[in-house]
């Protein structure tokens, strides 16, 4: 069997292997939408006409599709050029969590602390990333007013950097708005074990890790539910999904800040949910299933659909 990741990486030699030695083929759609290669202003329409071209081509050759999320699901099938993914057998399998993190099971200093902080953790490449936090300074500008010693940090880099430091200057955030830029595994890590909540907002994302990592740390994750990282949390249990608009992520925030007992109960839920539903071990098991629908499919039954 061969699994492809991605909607165009490989294209080639997985397609080739797949014909010449009649081996399923498993496409696995982790969120590289191909609306996403708008913004890159070289060889802008021959780049998404080759993605086009060999996206069709995959879909053509694949036995089954598996998407990280339900709304990246619902974006490839609403896409016309390719509506012969819809007759294609299907999974939803989210990606799987790095056991190397984890909650600190030494501290559990949250409500001591003069200092609360709130966690970003991605990449602003693309502009409906960037988008989602704008959302979250502007969300945040209004939080600070009613709690003054919160603190953001902002782990992550991309070339809308600019765009978004304007903005902080603009709030007068920039002595409450730490960007970091990229950190390293470990160092990314004592950013969610610190945190007193992870903050996602995103409208371009079909399964992001960071918000199984930080919940895998033991940190409530409040997101929005404008991209696959609200189908990631168990909401009211692990964590909070919002509207996203600026009120309802500023009112999430402060509600979880406000409330330590809720909060301390969302920590140990979501390092559980983590563990139990969002871990490789978790994700390997989906992934047998769909083989063993494959399996089937080989011996003359007929696969079932997910």
């Amino acid at each position: 069997m061969i699994i492809l990741d991605g909607s165009a990486y490989d294209s080639t030699v997985a397609t080739m292997a797949h014909r010449a030695n009649g081996v399923p083929l498993v496409l696995y759609l982790k969120g590289h939408f191909p609306t996403e290669y708008d913004e890159n202003s070289r060889g802008k329409w021959l780049g998404k006409a080759i993605q086009w071209y060999a996206m069709s081509r995959l879909i053509r050759s694949c036995s089954h599709v598996v998407y990280v999320s339900r709304w990246l699901q619902d974006k490839y099938l609403a896409t016309a050029r390719i509506a012969t993914i819809k007759d294609k057998p299907s999974s939803i399998i989210p990606v799987g969590g790095d056991a190397f993190f984890c909650p600190d099971e030494g501290q559990s200093r949250h409500e001591q602390d003069a200092e609360k902080s709130l966690c970003y953790a991605g990449n602003f490449d693309y502009l409906d990333k960037a988008r989602g936090v704008l959302l979250l300074l502007d969300a945040f500008s209004l939080v600070s007013k009613l709690l003054p010693g919160l603190r953001l940090y902002i782990c992550s880099d991309g070339r809308h950097r600019r765009l978004l430091q304007e903005r902080a200057v603009h709030l007068n955030l920039m002595d409450r708005v730490v960007f970091t830029g990229r950190v390293g595994k470990a160092e990314l890590r004592d950013y969610y074990r610190k945190s007193y909540a992870f903050v996602y907002a995103s409208f371009l994302d079909g399964s992001p890790r960071t918000v199984i990592e930080a919940q895998a740390c033991g940190v409530p994750a409040i997101v929005t539910a404008s991209c696959g990282a609200a189908e990631l949390v168990v909401d009211g249990v692990s964590g909070i999904v919002c509207k996203p608009s600026v009120e309802s992520l500023a009112d999430s925030i402060t509600y979880l800040v406000q409330n330590p007992g809720i909060r301390s109960s969302m920590a140990a839920q979501a390092a559980e949910h983590a563990r139990r539903s969002l871990s490789w071990e978790a994700t390997g098991a989906k992934f047998n299933e769909v083989i063993a629908g494959l399996r089937r499919v080989d011996s003359g039954e007929e696969e079932p659909r997910r």
